[in-house]
């Protein structure tokens, strides 16, 4: 029997913006969903500019899934589509995942399971381990391996009563950064109750090209940083999920020890005892990349990656400084 023809019990949501290339990959692991026959899909498109829209007219088309798709006629941002996608659904259960990302052939029915006792459930996600090896120092992905109290939307999913209730996705977010923890620490706040199981499995893509071009793509991608500040200031709690509670991730504290040393040496270069202050304050950035967070490549080519490494978690920081400011609410 076609899946479209059942009723369903559970809806997937997918917001996509400028990936016609992922999307068939994306519907395939759809398609081959196990342990539960009654679901629909909902893609919507971000109004993207590349050839999304007509990749899932052919996909609505030949798909045997209960697929349901819409366009945005301006680009909102990820939160507007995804709300956008759940209203045009009808199932009590609701996961979300991404254009860039293959769900596990049980993941719907294992979310399925544990939404019957918990409101919201987040599994994990790894890698694609296609394109994970010998990735490069900058290449973009991403990893959950355990309960991350940011509910990233890349692997979750909320009986509809929540989404209902909270009236979704707050699109106040235009970029894909923050309005998934929002959601999800609306809803503790709402006293629904969280679930972890690592078997919901998602695979995640690996953005890689080039050295330069993937550098050149976080430096961009780090912008979305801003947004951090607003995320505490609205829940307070997440401090506690956040590096020593004041710092967004754990390579900034260095970060800024390193900045502040090559401050001071800039305001008096010729004087040897600035020289030996900036190189103390940089030791603690270069260990913290070097081996407590290493940049994926071979050392032999540190003397070139860490210099970009460190361009890259300044423009992190300055991003966090900047909605710090933006917001009223200190965070680096």
């Amino acid at each position: 029997m076609n899946r479209a023809t059942r009723t369903p019990t559970i809806a997937v949501v997918v917001s996509t913006y400028n990936r016609a290339d992922r999307l068939p990959r994306l519907v395939a692991a759809l398609e081959a969903q196990q342990g539960v026959d009654s679901f629909e899909v909902a893609i919507v498109d971000d109004c993207s500019t590349d050839d999304t829209w007509s990749v899932l007219q052919a996909l609505a088309a030949t798909s045997d899934l209960d697929l349901r798709i819409a366009q945005t006629p301006t680009n909102g941002g990820p939160a507007r589509g995804r709300n956008v996608g759940w209203r045009m659904t009808s199932a009590p259960l609701v996961a979300f995942t991404d254009d860039d990302c293959a769900p596990a052939p049980m993941w719907l029915a294992t979310l399925a399971t544990a939404l019957a006792t918990a409101d919201v459930v987040q599994g994990c996600t790894q890698p694609d381990p296609v394109r994970a090896p010998g990735r490069g120092p900058f290449a973009r992905t991403m990893i959950i391996e355990e309960q991350s109290g940011l509910f990233e939307t890349c692997n979750i999913g909320y009986r509809r009563a929540v989404l209902e209730g909270l009236r979704g996705f707050d699109e106040s977010f235009p970029l894909p950064f923050g309005e998934d923890v929002d959601l999800g620490w609306r809803a503790l706040a709402a006293g629904s109750t969280v679930a972890w199981r690592p078997d919901a499995l998602v695979v995640h893509d690996v953005a890689h090209t080039t050295v330069v071009r993937d550098w050149i793509a976080l430096l961009k991608d780090s912008r979305r940083r801003r947004y951090a500040p607003l995320m505490v200031k609205r829940h307070p709690g997440l401090r506690a999920q956040l590096h020593h509670r004041w710092f967004l991730a754990p390579a900034h504290p260095p970060t800024v020890l390193a900045l502040i040393g090559f401050g001071q040496l800039a305001a008096r270069p010729g004087d040897p005892r600035r020289w030996a202050l900036a190189t103390a304050l940089a030791v603690p950035w270069i260990v913290h990349r070097s081996l407590i967070e290493p940049l994926q490549g071979r050392p032999r080519n540190y003397p070139v990656l860490l210099p970009m490494g460190f361009v890259t978690d300044v423009a992190e920081v300055a991003a966090v400084a900047e909605g710090a400011l933006r917001y009223r609410t200190m965070l680096l």
